[in-house]
């Protein structure tokens, strides 16, 4: 079976390849600071901050003279190599560092993740700490501008007013880092070098972050700076990556570059391709694939969404990777026995964690119901297939938790007819502890739920746990389950608890096959955001809310 798959993707990447390139059109992107006050004039550090950046891209550059090849030494490349030695001496401002730091930062190795910060390679590391906590905020600066802010007089007068100004302005600039300035310098000088650079950086500082998290020995001072440094790019990346900025395009197997649909195809995180007949049918005409681009990075998918053009609001995975159109399907348009009116979003992924917490999720969805309704006026119902993601592992945390001496404690959880149903699917006595065989079973979900038997005496109990997980069980507030969390933020309802829905290896193993219909009923969808944000309701319709009253 792996040495098919492998055929399969190598066939697949193959047409891929050989299909026509396409490039689309690049839009300049201006910063959102160019119209703004400017930041303070360049200052010149001696030693440390700067000189130890220059320093590492130096070593890096030298590096890779001496490891590269002949030939490419002869090629475009060679610039990059033989300049750097020569850069260092001039490089003593922040000016200076911007356009040398943003150009080589893709060369530098990247983090290693199989050890912790005291071993392997983290020369990215090594610039995002002198980034953090050597061009970061200076506390004592602060202080000491709040200080003298505070000491003044509340007299009205014309010249208090312009010194409390002046105070107020030198306490603002105390507390803007200074890599604010160089990271103003590096968007003024090629925004979309810019911004690849940013987005790479965020994603090695997001792994550099948990890596000090994870590591004993890594010093626990410098993760206050490093996140003080996410928190800044974050505010950045959500700016330059606002609704406005982001385009939405249909993926097609004629239109698009075969480079965007391999990315597509190998990132796809929530139903993993299979071969190339998945990949064919996933872009047929009873589906729709819309992803969202950045002008700055044309090439680059940021997020897309998988779409099942049905009549019926599905139940399963089966119900939606099935191919639904006539044999003889020859165009680009959905062809079936009767027109489609529901529209199922069955996978939304992401593809730059450099992007994390950036809610581009919302934006395709909205955008790819809109270009659906343009596209086809007979669709009505707008809802997804979605996972549980962490089910099975929330239901063994419950079962450990509830444990007490072979006695189950928690009634609310699971009742003595829940109880008495457990003992029955296992055949159980009376004297067996039969929420620790439960707890057992869990353990290997593949063969518990492929038993027919077992699968059907279990349903009414695993799917009365899956509505209280879905819909109960918080975390500060929010649902726990993160893509309850993501539609419910956006306005969806809970619809619908479809048992045995997915059964490969991947959904049995996180949700024991159970999966979950959201609907975005568009005359209520803002009314739900709105509720949601403000206190956290859940709106769940009547085939769900049954199984929370039993």
């Amino acid at each position: 079976r792996s040495k098919s798959l492998t055929h399969h993707r190598t066939t697949m990447m193959g047409v891929l390849a050989s299909k026509r390139t396409f490039v689309g059109g690049i839009h300049l992107l201006g910063s959102p600071f160019r119209n703004r006050t400017a930041f303070a004039t360049a200052k010149t550090f001696s030693g440390s901050p700067i000189d130890r950046i220059s320093t590492i891209l130096d070593s890096n550059s030298k590096n890779n003279v001496a490891s590269a090849p002949p030939l490419m030494m002869m090629g475009r490349q060679d610039t990059s190599y033989s300049s750097s030695s020569t850069q260092n001496n001039n490089i003593t401002t922040l000016e200076d560092l911007s356009k040398r730091l943003s150009q080589e930062y893709d060369n530098l190795p990247a983090l290693t993740t199989s050890r912790g910060i005291s071993e392997g390679n983290h020369t990215r590391g090594e610039i995002m700490q002198v980034l953090a906590s050597e061009l970061g905020t200076n506390h004592d600066s602060i202080l000491k501008a709040a200080q003298s802010y505070s000491n003044l007089t509340p007299e009205a007068s014309d010249i208090v007013s312009h010194r409390r100004t002046q105070l107020a302005t030198k306490l603002r600039e105390a507390c803007t880092p200074q890599y604010e300035q160089l990271f103003h310098n590096i968007m003024a000088e090629n925004s979309h070098v810019g911004i690849r650079f940013f987005v790479q950086l965020r994603q090695d500082l997001l792994q550099y972050i948990r890596m000090h998290r994870d590591d004993d020995e890594s010093r626990s001072e410098e993760l206050p700076y490093l996140k003080q440094l996410d928190a800044s790019l974050k505010v950045r990346l959500a700016t330059w990556f606002s609704a406005d900025m982001i385009e939405i395009r249909r993926i097609t197997y004629e239109g698009t570059s075969a480079d965007v649909i391999e990315k597509i195809a190998t990132k796809e995180a929530v139903h993993p391709m299979q071969s190339l007949d998945d990949l064919r049918r996933r872009l047929g005409p009873d589906k729709r694939v819309f992803c969202a681009f950045h002008p700055s990075l044309p090439e680059e998918p940021l997020c897309f969404v998988h779409v099942a053009l049905r009549s019926f609001i599905p139940s399963s995975m089966d119900q939606v990777l099935s191919d639904n159109t006539t044999s003889t399907t020859t165009t680009d348009n959905y062809k079936s026995t009767t027109p489609p009116t529901v529209a199922t979003f069955y996978s939304i992924s992401s593809t730059q964690p450099g992007l994390s917490g950036i809610d581009l999720g919302q934006v395709v969805i909205k955008r790819a119901t809109q270009l659906l309704q343009q596209e086809l006026a007979s669709l009505e119902t707008f809802v997804t297939l979605s996972p549980l993601t962490r089910f099975r592992s929330w239901l063994q945390d419950k079962l450990k938790q509830n444990q007490d001496g072979g006695t189950f404690v928690d009634s609310d959880f699971l009742s003595d007819h829940d109880l008495e149903l457990l003992r029955f699917a296992f055949q159980c006595s009376p004297e067996e502890d039969v929420a620790a065989l439960f707890l057992k079973h869990l353990e290997d979900p593949w063969t518990l739920m492929s038993s027919s038997e077992y699968a059907s005496s279990l349903e009414p109990l695993l799917t009365k746990l899956a509505a209280r997980y879905v819909v109960l069980e918080k975390h500060r507030r929010k649902p726990l389950e993160g893509v309850a969390r993501f539609h419910l933020a956006n306005g969806a309802e809970v619809h619908r608890l479809n048992y045995m829905a997915d059964t490969s290896r991947k959904g049995l193993h996180n949700s024991l096959g159970i999966m979950v219909n959201y609907q975005y009923n568009l005359k209520t969808v803002n009314k739900n955001r709105d509720r949601h944000a403000q206190d956290w309701t859940i709106p769940v319709q009547k085939a769900v809310k049954r199984w929370l009253l039993l």
